[in-house]
């Protein structure tokens, strides 16, 4: 019965505390601001009450921060949208001196600690509590974390505090086993080795809290349950909790463009076949063919073994094959070893070698042709860097996308024995080509389900003597769309997109574009440029047996109409399995 008016008293309290709360606009009149010393930014309106008290919340924890341990404020009187504060700072603390008790040389280096930084100096809560922070967060991640930090042997005088730095670091915690569950379609290791734990390795807060984001970044799996530590008396268990889903992909697109000389309709097509993770070791296989004009086609087999040895290398090999209707036939392999770092992102270093052949001689007639077109081989060396950090694979919202290539190499013309030896003699039979390519996305929302995509692709190739059958090619879909299929040949080119998307669902967008390109040849019979561009709609749709795309687009090139009857379709499709 007795503690009946206690709490009466304080249920009273309460309520006159919240009275007001929900009310109008409230004013705050702080009637001593002339003594108040440091002065801060006052904010004197706010939207309600529950405002209100927020803010002189945050003034208590400001100067209290600042030493002003008592600081405090009284409404000495309140109306229905007016309120009379008082703000009392009282005595500003200085620390006397922090002494260090037990921290080791390696501490100190790591946290920076010195006594003398505490000597006499001014009071922030703040700067003590991130250093404290700090120092239990390299504990924590160096194999601690059941450390503890405290300040012993407290004494307050004359508005000073001094203090005993000390520190209770706890048993050392190492990784004794990783247990993956829930799917034996993927390979312990290889999720160990992504994740970067290893049996034996100390114990790390900061590598486990970034479990599940750095499980989003693979393709081929997902996190069915937060991973767990079992701690033990020979360390920490970590468990895992994964399962596979449909990553490998068969998908064909059909495309539909009239001939610009003849009018009639062209249909080109496209099949690609990706693998991935079928033998459980996060590897990938993928094989495509095009043939985008008749006569005209290309083979690409690219194989990737990540991880090799439970190390962070990787292998990295290609094939490709191009044939140019009856012109020239390109051959192209390549062998890389990558270095991965963390979330998939690589260095990698590789060598490349390319073969271009003509198949007609009927196009050589001339010293001049051969400086356009000729046998050719070329021995090359490089260096790539990739860094993808998006939030969904599938379908981003924000994050970005870096590819860098860069690479050198010797060329070497080969005389066709159909030729006589004449026709070579304006012809450089070595010589240095260099190549560079960069292709950036980002991707930035601008609400729920509205997202900006800008991307840029360039490329350029240097030379003495470049030829027509080295150059690159571009245009279509996955790179200027509003044209036909690798309808343009450059020596350099940089296609710039802006895209506007509209999530559907969690893999679905409509989207908007506009995408212009400069491009360049720049050969030793002649140069041109232009400026290309195009713009368009399409719609990206998902279901449980695939993804659907297609695109509608118009484009102008060397100051021509735009004209309907030369807007291109695109339609794709993506089965997944």
């Amino acid at each position: 019965m007795l503690q009946r008016p206690h709490f009466l008293f304080l249920l009273l309290f309460v309520l006159s505390k919240t009275f007001v709360f929900g009310q109008s606009k409230i004013e705050l009149d702080f009637v001593n601001r002339k003594e108040i010393k440091p002065k801060p930014t006052f904010k004197y309106y706010h939207k309600d009450s529950i405002s209100a008290v927020k803010y002189l919340e945050s003034l208590n924890r400001y100067y209290q921060d600042k030493g002003f341990l008592l600081c405090k404020y009284e409404i000495q009187e309140k109306t229905s949208n007016k309120w009379k504060v008082k703000l009392d700072l009282f005595e500003k603390f200085q620390w006397a001196k922090i002494k260090n008790g037990n921290l080791d040389d390696e501490l100190i280096r790591l946290t920076k600690f010195k006594e003398k930084l505490y000597n006499n100096a001014d009071f922030s809560l703040t700067e003590y509590q991130e250093f404290t922070s700090k120092l239990l967060e390299d504990l924590e991640n160096k194999g601690y974390p059941f450390a503890k930090v405290w300040l012993d042997s407290v004494s307050i005088g004359d508005q000073k505090i001094s203090g005993v730095l000390m520190i209770n670091k706890g048993p050392y915690v190492k990784i004794t086993k990783i247990n993956v569950k829930g799917s034996k379609k993927i390979s312990p290791k290889f999720i160990a080795t992504y994740l970067r734990l290893k049996e034996g390795n100390a114990y790390s807060e900061k590598n486990l809290r970034q479990i599940s984001n750095r499980l989003k970044e693979i393709s081929f799996i997902k996190e069915i349950r937060k991973h767990e530590v079992l701690f033990t008396p020979e360390g920490a268990e970590v468990f895992i909790y994964v399962e596979t889903i449909k990553n490998s992909n068969f998908n064909g697109i059909i495309g539909i463009q009239p001939d610009d000389q003849t009018g009639k309709i062209n249909i080109t097509g496209e099949l690609q076949l990706r693998l991935k993770n079928l033998l459980k070791h996060g590897e990938m296989l993928n094989i495509h063919w095009r043939k985008l004009q008749p006569q005209t086609q290309d083979l690409k087999i690219e194989l990737n073994w990540p991880f090799l040895f439970k190390t962070p290398f990787g292998l990295d090999g290609g094939f490709y094959l191009y044939k140019r209707d009856t012109s020239y036939l390109n051959l192209r392999a390549k062998a890389g070893v990558q270095y991965y770092f963390k979330g998939g992102n690589y260095l990698k270093a590789f060598y490349e070698f390319f073969s271009t052949d003509i198949i007609s001689t009927s196009l050589i007639n001339a010293p001049s042709d051969l400086t356009q077109l000729a046998d050719a081989r070329t021995n090359s060396y490089g260096m790539s860097y990739f860094n993808r950090s998006l939030d969904y694979i599938f379908n981003p919202r924000k994050g970005f996308v870096i590819d860098l290539e860069g690479s050198v190499g010797l060329k070497k013309i080969r005389k066709n024995p159909a030729f006589d030896d004449s026709l070579y003699s304006d012809v450089n039979l070595k010589s240095t080509n260099y190549s560079l390519s960069a292709k950036i996305e980002g991707y930035i929302p601008l609400a729920k389900r509205h997202v900006f995509k800008l991307n840029n692709i360039t490329r350029t190739i240097l030379g003495n003597q470049i030829l027509e059958n080295e150059m690159f090619r571009f245009g279509g879909l996955n790179s200027l769309k509003g044209f036909g299929e690798e309808s343009f040949l450059a020596t350099f080119y940089s296609i710039v997109n802006f895209e506007y998307r509209f999530l559907i669902d969690r893999n679905s967008n409509v989207f908007a574009f506009f995408n212009a390109a400069y491009y360049e040849k720049n050969l030793s019979s002649g140069y041109f440029n232009d400026w290309p561009y195009g713009f368009g709609v399409g719609i990206n749709f998902a279901t449980k047996f695939g993804t659907f795309s297609l695109v509608y687009a118009l484009g102008t090139q060397q100051n021509q109409p735009i004209l309907f009857r030369n807007s291109k379709v695109h339609f794709g499709y993506i089965a997944y399995f």
